[in-house]
């Protein structure tokens, strides 16, 4: 299939109207699933840049009842070091 027959992927611009709750399979020490299901939420798309979130950005689960709240843990701010040249 060619680069110009090659249907493109969404970008997700508009914030999904839901989001389903999927599963992960727990491995045993052996690779093997061993039955155990473990909830996972995968948040995805542009609507996140739009919402104010930023790529790096570390978030924080806050559970609500009937819902989870995340914030953006602040970013330490960078001291940098400033040199001043002196004429002699």
């Amino acid at each position: 299939m060619s680069e110009e027959t090659r249907p493109k992927r969404p970008l997700h611009v508009q914030r999904p109207k839901s989001i389903r709750v999927e599963a992960l399979t727990h491995r045993d020490d052996d690779g093997d699933p061993d039955g155990i299901r473990i909830p996972c939420v995968k948040l995805r798309g542009m609507w996140l840049q739009t919402a104010g979130f930023r790529i790096g950005d570390v978030l924080i689960p806050h559970p609500i009842p009937g819902g989870i709240a995340l914030t953006v843990r602040p970013m330490p701010e960078v001291v940098t070091r400033q040199t001043v040249k002196r004429s002699t």
